[in-house]
């Protein structure tokens, strides 16, 4: 069978026409969300002590374990205008001490803001913690962002088998 070429474009026309229209028929534009969230997942290997002379134990997963005191902190870039809602926390805590994960803004003139947080429970393997909702809007412009790992690893070194373990965080925000 030969198929003449000039009849394939206005075959090929009609065809699209037409799933165009189920497809706008099956979705119309005021059905669409108005936001879509975007999460941004951050290993706790790739934080870095707040003190330069801390050092940390990579114990697998993208998860650390560090000596008494040992503070973390990385970097959060968003896009100007998005609207920070929650930060999830990953970790292992079966110790008496707590991880606490800060949103924390910065200005050019030295102040800082915690814009969320959220704090581990005790318990017993890997689980995670949600914050409240932060319903903030980022001014990347004017205001530097970290997510801040504060107050873990009081407990120090236990190896694999450490009692508190911090694996990471992820950030939900909107455009």
């Amino acid at each position: 069978m030969t198929l003449k070429t000039r009849a394939l474009p206005g075959m090929l026309a009609v065809l699209l026409a037409t799933c165009a229209l189920q497809v706008q028929a099956a979705q119309p534009p005021d059905a669409m969300p108005a936001a879509i969230g975007h999460y941004v997942f951050i290993p706790a290997s790739t934080f870095v002590p707040r003190d330069s002379s801390a050092v940390y134990q990579y114990v697998g997963g993208g998860c650390v374990s560090a000596p008494r005191g040992a503070d973390f902190v990385h970097k959060l870039i968003l896009p100007q205008g998005s609207v920070l809602r929650y930060v999830r926390s990953y970790y292992k805590d079966a110790s008496a001490n707590t991880l606490t994960v800060y949103v924390t803004r910065y200005d050019a003139a030295g102040a800082l803001v915690d814009v969320g947080s959220v704090t581990s429970a005790d318990g017993s393997g890997y689980t995670s913690g949600l914050s409240a909702d932060m319903n903030y809007t980022v001014d990347a412009y004017n205001q530097a962002y970290v997510v801040n790992a504060d107050n873990v690893f009081k407990d120090g070194f236990d190896g694999v088998d450490a009692s508190l373990v911090f694996c990471g965080v992820r950030v939900l925000y909107d455009l």
